[in-house]
């Protein structure tokens, strides 16, 4: 499903909405409360056709192709660093624990109020000041000494960023064939995530798993349209798709 959110929509909102996110919850209705709205992650991370969150063998030097432009991953990263929310939920999915997920705002509590699935797993990863007025800060960034970032676009909101955080580590992010569009197809983003750690075959299990249990669900085929409009920050947003 391919979300199109209003400009106006608070950044903090659309990093809760893209991604695997929407797709694990998705999943999720399609058995019982209890069975994968707190675990549907790491039930996910088990489903790939093997369990390693290793490359294969050969795998490296690998070059991916971004929004921005190629990168090269020349061995297998072992410090991740995830700039959003939906970041950190696609790599626990893949088996992978990132060492640092940014979040925005500084209220690390509200962090996981749109992933409550991810509750006991990243709470001690969150670190805010990872962006800066929305985008990638490279200065903290560095700090963690990185060897693989992965971000979105609202993270890196302009080549300029981009570049400067790709210095210090490869930096992945999807590629949009609109440049317009702020948010792309789930199974997509989870491509990109799973590619420079060499797991592209486990994220087609997790989305062959994800689509076999909304089939199985009763829910009908197609695509749906939708609109929301939610307040908070003292202001109204809104959106479809």
């Amino acid at each position: 499903m391919t979300l199109h959110l209003s400009r106006r929509t608070p950044r903090r909102i659309l990093a809760a909405a893209l991604g695997l996110s929407l797709a694990v919850g998705l999943a999720a209705c399609s058995s019982d409360n209890n069975s994968d709205n707190s675990d549907s992650v790491t039930s996910s991370a088990s489903i790939g056709s093997t369990d390693s969150t290793t490359a294969p063998e050969g795998y490296y030097p690998h070059t991916q192709e971004t929004h921005y432009g190629d990168v090269s991953i020349k061995e297998q990263p072992e410090r991740v660093v995830a700039l959003t929310i939906t970041a950190a939920d696609q790599l626990i999915s893949l088996g992978i624990t990132p060492i640092a997920v940014a979040t925005l705002g500084g209220d690390k509590s509200k962090a996981l109020e749109n992933s409550p699935w991810l509750a006991g797993k990243i709470e001690d990863k969150i670190h805010p000041e990872l962006l800066k007025d929305g985008k990638a800060d490279p200065e903290a960034i560095a700090k963690m000494n990185p060897d693989l970032i992965i971000g979105e676009k609202y993270t890196f909101p302009d080549k300029e960023t981009w570049d400067k955080v790709n210095l210090i580590a490869p930096a992945i992010l999807p590629t949009y064939p609109d440049s317009s569009a702020r948010s792309i197809d789930w199974r997509d983003s989870l491509r990109s995530t799973a590619e420079p750690l060499g797991l592209t075959d486990k994220s087609a299990a997790i989305i062959s798993d994800i689509e076999d249990k909304y089939r199985s669900s009763g829910l009908p085929e197609g695509k749906f349209t939708y609109n929301y409009m939610v307040f908070t920050n003292d202001e109204f947003s809104y959106g479809n798709g």
